[in-house]
């Protein structure tokens, strides 16, 4: 008896040895042992599955819920990606291939219309995203339950951005490709403002089989209805992240033969059916709703080639028509109408009760149309493409944007102040007092850089392949330069302060000889005076139009003849 009590004690005492020298074994292991036992496993796998849950909420578009699955093989990259989304009752689905360097997204599933976005993919190999985290251990909070190992950071700091970039899942899109392409730079290349993530590492495999991330995008919005302060807002997202099927699923990603052939580009969508070899002037011929000159000088007057169409919104509200013959101005609509443009039997404008939003309405003042709901900065219409700035609410940039009659939006620039439209080109600065740069639009989204006009300036028009600008290194004097940077000319000795083109002749605000109005004839440089006063030049229908002051504090409109003959208040 005493023997079977010793011997069921030495048995116990073993069992609770083996208990305790698989815990110490155990609590032998450091995290950074973990996360190098994760690395070498993470490095097998060679393929895996996933499923996302993504929470979208910001104050205006209220909340997204998004459900994304799909496989990726490591190397090299491929994924198939499927996305449903839900707002407001409203749903939508989209699909992606990322294969061969080309990435293929589904834009219209009725149509079954797919576009060839190719745009930079920058993805970790698990692994890798493995060895970042033990790269940045010290910031990382550890630790262990049943489910598995946890690492977890949570962090405002500018500097991580290097982690930010390498833990952000590439296979995120989003359901139109055109704003995926948008918001996927604006993630990667701005980072957030904070940003809060976890991974689940197994015990067993070390594989990491699931992950959290949460982040916080700043966005500035001007409120009009608040004496044009800015008003802090903010975009939250939230990623929850499974893991499954490591080196179980198929070897590669196949791309339906259909969707390879007929998938679309950017430039398939702004060319159409059109053959560019056979058109002289590219997709766009060159007609516009205003001149760049006139746009320069604010817009207040466009053209259909007859009739006049004038609207001074920081004044007064209104838009008036006037043709020769009439003794006084007609009002067609009472909008505060900005950026004035003509195209065929439309007129175009941001209407600046409506947070300066795009609309049309018929020359009579019938049936206006919204056109887009962005608050859009210096309107442009050319061949009937609408082309406009508009803020960007999560980084403050100023995108340029391309609307087509049909309501197809292209983002052609993440960022620029000042821009031209000169056939398909087009002509941007940067900043206030930048260099030029120069880009075909059926080239953008290309890697190869647009190409530079090394000459800061504060403004600028294109006519006739000649760039005409004031310096902003020599007191705003007058220049012009060809388009492809070669044979500058300085046109002025004076200082300028709004100038316009029309044939061999330019005319501009002559600051030097107390802001008269000048004339330049640009085959002899000869200059001469116009007028005592002079802003805001306009050219229409072959005669200027241009402002200056009637009493100490009234501005009145007037026009003449360009060659300075026939001057003449203007009815309006």
């Amino acid at each position: 008896m005493r023997f079977k009590q010793l011997f069921t004690t030495a048995l116990l005492l073993s069992v609770l040895a083996f208990f305790v020298a698989c815990e110490e074994d155990s609590e032998q292991l450091t995290r950074e042992e973990i996360l190098q036992h994760s690395i070498e496993a993470m490095k097998e796998v060679q393929a895996y599955s996933f499923e996302m849950d993504a929470i979208t909420n910001e104050a205006d578009m209220g909340t997204l819920i998004s459900y994304l699955s799909g496989t990726a093989k490591v190397e090299p990259l491929e994924a198939h990606i499927k996305r449903s989304s839900k707002i407001s009752g409203t749903t939508m689905r989209s699909e992606v291939y990322i294969t061969g360097g080309e990435t293929y997204f589904l834009m219209d599933e009725e149509s079954d219309l797919w576009i060839n976005v190719s745009p930079e993919i920058h993805a970790l190999e698990p692994a890798k995203e493995i060895e970042l985290i033990l790269e940045n251990i010290d910031l990382f909070h550890f630790t262990e339950d049943n489910n598995g190992y946890r690492f977890s950071i949570s962090t405002k700091e500018d500097e991580m951005l290097t982690l930010w970039k390498g833990l952000f899942p590439f296979y995120y899109v989003m359901d139109d490709p055109l704003f995926h392409t948008m918001i996927h730079t604006i993630r990667t290349e701005n980072g957030p403002a904070s940003f809060t993530y976890e991974m689940i590492i197994d015990k067993e495999t070390f594989h990491r089989t699931s992950a959290m991330l949460e982040y916080t995008f700043s966005m500035s919005i001007l409120d009009l209805d608040a004496e044009n302060d800015e008003v802090e807002n903010k975009m939250v997202e939230t990623l929850y992240i499974s893991y499954d099927a490591l080196n179980e699923t198929d070897d590669e990603v196949t791309v339906p033969q259909g969707v390879i052939e007929n998938a679309k580009t950017y430039g398939d969508i702004l060319l159409g059916d059109r053959d560019p070899l056979k058109e002289e002037a590219g997709f766009l011929t060159g007609e516009k709703g205003n001149s760049d000159g006139n746009h320069l000088n604010g817009s207040y007057f466009a053209t259909d080639g007859e009739a006049v169409y004038y609207s001074n919104w920081m004044q007064e509200s209104g838009i008036y028509k006037w043709t020769d013959g009439q003794e006084e101005k007609e009002l067609i609509s009472d909008v505060l109408a900005k950026d004035l443009n003509v195209m065929g039997d439309w007129l175009y404008y941001s209407d600046e009760r409506d947070r300066f939003n795009v609309y049309r309405m018929k020359k009579d003042g019938t049936e206006v149309e919204k056109v887009s709901d962005d608050y859009a900065i210096d309107l442009r219409v050319m061949d009937g493409w609408i082309f406009y700035k508009a803020n960007n609410p999560l980084n403050n940039k100023q995108s340029l944007y391309m609307v087509s009659e049909k309501g197809v939006k292209i983002q052609l620039i993440d960022d620029l102040f000042r821009y031209n439209i000169y056939e398909d080109q087009v002509i941007y600065q940067t900043e206030p007092k930048g260099i030029l740069y120069v880009v075909g639009i059926d080239e953008l989204g290309q890697t190869h850089p647009p190409r530079v006009i090394d000459y800061p300036v504060r403004t600028f028009i294109v006519e006739d392949d000649w760039v005409y600008f004031e310096s902003a290194l020599n007191g705003a004097k007058l220049y012009r330069v060809r388009l492809d940077g070669t044979s500058t000319e300085q046109l002025s000795t004076d200082e300028s302060q709004g100038f316009n083109v029309a044939g061999d002749a330019l005319y501009f605000t002559n600051v030097t000889e107390d802001h008269s109005l000048y004339k330049i004839d640009l085959n002899t440089l000869e200059a001469e005076m116009l007028d005592e006063r002079g802003s805001h030049i306009h050219i229409i229908n072959g005669r200027l139009y241009y402002s200056k002051h009637i009493s100490a504090i009234q501005l009145g409109w007037f026009q003449m003849d360009l060659d300075g003959t026939n001057m003449e208040r203007a009815p309006f």
